[in-house]
């Protein structure tokens, strides 16, 4: 009923706020006749949160990449489609035969104090990133150095850029990069939009530092540059005139406000303030831009219950138990209780839409792995021993494990109910975020709920999830899940190396019923009326540099 009344209420004031701008908003006349494109100069979009370091090797939460996506241009960035679209990077690339060598050539850019990129710069931005500690360069133990040659060495940081001479990343000539493998990776590709690898200036840039980069005055060679830095409040950005594309960067101020609250966001949208907001509570704006273009989602994320196979709770043990459990919920319910209408849809196999496949989507080639069968769930459960109601009607309780919002509350409430239904009781357990994390990484609980989003476009991304080869606390998974996972890595060929991660996917979510999936999701977001020329992504990411904003 609370949260009932305060989509309500936000969403009376809302429409408030529309009525009075009306009365007084005045279109504002341009020079240039009739017939001459009317676009504003600036562009104002709105970020969830304080942004961390603009150091590449630090900007990996969505948060930050608002803005250093914005200012920095990378190898390579992730198409509306899941596609790698080259970016720094010429067409026709080289790989050696061995799949060990790649070699690049770069396009002609400058930063923007009018010095030209050089693959150097990307050299040295690759090395920075290994000079400094995974607690602020976390990537790098994923996507970097587990592939680049030698980069391993260089994991706990600490160690000059200028004394890794070994690392497998040089520069040919002045617009020539060659990186070398420690073992294939046939995703490498992908790995190089995250902006680890992005180019960055020596003459700027502090070794195993990252503080360097929250200055104004650092030189970007993205489409944006910035001019005033206050992380608690707001980044501005003016057009770079010496990126190699300025011609077609039509707008020529950027402005990211930091503004946290879900409500406010919605507030600044309706009053004019803002053009764009990626942090918006979706079940209120599902319902009040009902049938408009404005509010959208996008990104390929997927909602899951972890099912801990080796705990103390002993029918957990049983996959006859975890396959129940996978069907005895009816996940449209579970959809529909979220109130945000399209955004959420059931999932019924592990990885969410938008992860390209073999011909198409990955979720479509994958099939249904779970269903909605209450008689076959009873039957399992009965089949396994647990047959017998206790005076409720149980013949089982599990406890689940989440910590408290109203996204998953929602979810548990509707487990809770579904799960009655097949005579399992579910006994919720809440805990405060840090607690819950600590908890489920530790293995310390039954069931837990759990979500992912892609960190690189390529289904092993997902699917490396499943691999419990380095796990501390195994809670799911075996070795035939990890063979097959090592055997991909070494496959070239896309089509045989996605019908083995299909196959893998296949095994451990259907036959061994390791994990539970329920839904898929993107992140909701508004944009202004007749705003175009940004593009987004499964990843969930934003591209501001050819955005058009009409007067």
């Amino acid at each position: 009923m609370k949260k009932n009344l305060k989509r309500i209420l936000v969403a009376l004031l809302a429409v408030m706020m529309v009525f009075s701008l009306v009365g007084c908003g005045k279109k504002e006349e341009e020079p240039g006749g009739d017939d001459s494109p009317k676009f504003k100069d600036t562009f104002v979009f709105a970020i969830g949160g304080e942004p961390s370091s603009m150091d590449p090797a630090n900007a990996g939460d969505s948060v930050t990449s608002m803005i250093t996506t914005q200012i920095q241009y990378g190898l390579f960035h992730i198409g509306e489609d899941g596609s790698m679209v080259p970016d720094s990077v010429l067409p026709d690339w080289e790989v050696s035969d061995d799949g060990l060598t790649y070699t690049f050539k770069l396009r002609e850019n400058y930063w923007s104090d009018g010095k030209k990129v050089t693959a150097e710069d990307f050299v040295y931005g690759a090395k920075h990133t290994l000079s400094i500690a995974p607690a602020d360069a976390g990537y790098k133990t994923d996507i970097m150095c587990p592939w680049i040659k030698n980069a391993m060495k260089y994991v706990d940081g600490g160690v000059s850029a200028d004394d890794m001479d070994d690392v497998g990343i040089r520069a040919i000539d002045e617009n020539t990069i060659e990186y070398t493998l420690e073992v294939q990776c046939p995703y490498f590709i992908s790995l190089l939009a995250n902006s680890i690898y992005n180019p960055v200036r020596s003459d700027y840039a502090v070794d195993g530092e990252i503080a360097w980069a929250n200055s104004a005055d650092v030189p970007t060679n993205g489409a944006y540059h910035l001019t005033y830095i206050d992380k608690a409040d707001r980044f501005e950005m003016e057009k770079n005139e010496y990126f190699w594309n300025a011609e077609n960067v039509t707008t020529q101020k950027l402005i990211g406000l930091v503004v946290e609250d879900m409500d406010a966001q919605l507030i600044q949208f309706q009053r004019g303030e803002i053009d764009f907001a990626d942090a918006i509570d979706a079940t209120v704006c599902a319902d009040l831009f009902a049938g408009t273009d404005t509010f959208r989602s996008s990104g390929a994320i997927n909602y899951y219950n972890n099912i801990n196979c080796y705990g103390a709770n002993e029918a957990l043990h049983d996959r006859r138990v975890r396959r129940a459990l996978q069907l005895g919920v009816d996940r449209e319910k579970i959809c529909e209780a979220m109130g945000a209408g399209d955004v959420y849809y059931p999932l019924y196999s592990f990885i969410p839409d938008g992860i390209p496949g073999i011909n198409g989507d990955w979720n479509d080639e994958a099939g249904n792995l779970v269903y909605l069968d209450y008689d076959e769930a009873k039957r399992l459960l009965a089949e396994a021993g647990y047959d017998k109601p206790d005076a409720d009607g149980y013949v089982l309780t599990v406890e689940y494990s989440y910590n408290a919002s109203t996204m998953h509350t929602t979810v548990a409430d509707v487990l809770t109910s579904e799960y009655k239904k097949i005579g399992v009781k579910f006994v919720q357990k809440t805990a405060e975020l840090r607690t819950f994390f600590s908890d489920r990484s530790n293995g310390q609980y039954e069931l837990a709920r759990n979500a992912f989003s892609a960190d690189y476009i390529d289904p092993a991304c997902f699917i490396e999830l499943f691999n419990n080869e380095f796990a501390t606390v195994k809670t799911a998974g075996d070795d035939h899940v990890n063979e097959m996972i090592a055997r991909s890595k070494t496959m070239m060929d896309q089509t045989e190396r996605f019908n083995l991660l299909h196959e893998c996917e296949k095994y451990y979510v259907e036959e061994m019923c390791y994990n539970n999936p329920l839904f898929g999701y993107g992140s909701g977001y508004l944009v202004g009326d007749g705003i175009t020329g940004f593009t987004t992504s499964p990843q969930a990411g934003f591209v501001f540099w050819y955005v058009v904003v009409p007067a």
